[in-house]
């Protein structure tokens, strides 16, 4: 570099220097009750930002104890709800149990029993060909979950049975309604043991009631009669939708499950084999 150019450059550079020193000398003097200035210019740019991070740092902590009361209200809720679940099915088959039942020990054995017995599970998916021959629920082996354990809705009616394939957390359900299921049930009254036939369609028919037999209207009830050592006896299946009788040695009996499946969403597994159901001498 020619000497000229460094000559010249070193009067401006310490012209820079003296500026430069002379503005820190001056945001050091005091200003009001010994805060200097730069620390007041400091404050003024730095408090905002620290304000924000306040806010923010309380908002995520307001969020976080929002989600966890949230979260603990939920875990309260399915609680209850599995509890009001088990309850309805415990007072249907009350309602069975009572009317064979002769004494208190036998009633209080009968329910310890049935809350030790019951799975609940969520249906997880309907049959892709057809909504009325089977679902999947979320509950296999792991749980206890076996073939043929019956299956019924949140009120205690029935849905179906555990069948085919059950693996460790899920199992498929046969229901009343398939064309291939038959439940042993009784009709009429004096009721007759008959067997009831799915459909494919959502409802079912009752097969082999003789044309000679007790007379059904539409309303009329049909419960398990327990004899086809699936199902325990008692549990409400549908109610007759319409009856014709041809001349025929059979009546023709339609009857439409009491489950809704478009209402499918917890449903309740007997653990038990169907003949632990009945009370001592009951059969």
């Amino acid at each position: 570099m020619p000497l000229e150019l460094r000559v010249r450059k070193k009067p401006r550079l310490l012209v820079v220097l003296l500026v430069v020193q002379f503005l820190l000398i001056s945001l050091q003097v005091p200003v009001g009750a010994k805060v200097s200035l730069l620390n007041r210019i400091i404050f003024s740019v730095l408090s905002p930002v620290q304000h924000g991070l306040a806010s923010a740092v309380g908002g995520v902590r307001g969020l976080w104890i929002q989600y966890a009361y949230l979260r603990h209200v939920q875990r309260q809720n399915q609680a209850l709800h599995r509890e009001l679940f088990v309850l309805r099915e415990e007072n249907e088959f009350l309602r069975n149990w009572l009317r064979e039942l002769k004494s208190e020990k036998d009633i209080r054995d009968a329910t310890a029993r049935w809350r030790d017995d019951l799975e609940i599970a969520s249906v997880i998916g309907l049959d892709a060909t057809n909504i009325h021959r089977s679902a999947v629920i979320d509950r296999g082996t792991v749980h206890g979950v076996r073939k043929d354990m019956p299956v019924l809705d949140r009120n205690g009616c029935l849905i179906g049975r555990v069948y085919g394939t059950v693996a460790g957390r899920e199992a498929h359900i046969q229901l009343i309604t398939d064309s291939e299921c038959g439940v042993s049930v009784l009709a009429g009254s004096p009721p007759a043991v008959v067997i009831l036939k799915g459909l494919g369609d959502g409802t079912c028919e009752l097969k082999y009631l003789l044309d000679s037999g007790p007379t059904l209207a539409a309303g009329d009830r049909i419960l398990t009669s327990g004899l086809d050592g699936l199902y325990p006896p008692g549990i409400r299946v549908g109610t007759v939708i319409n009856v014709k009788r041809d001349g025929t040695l059979f009546q023709k009996v339609r009857v439409k499950p009491f489950f809704d499946i478009a209402g499918f969403g917890q449903v309740a597994i007997l653990k038990r084999p169907a003949r632990d159901y009945f009370p001592e001498g009951g059969r």
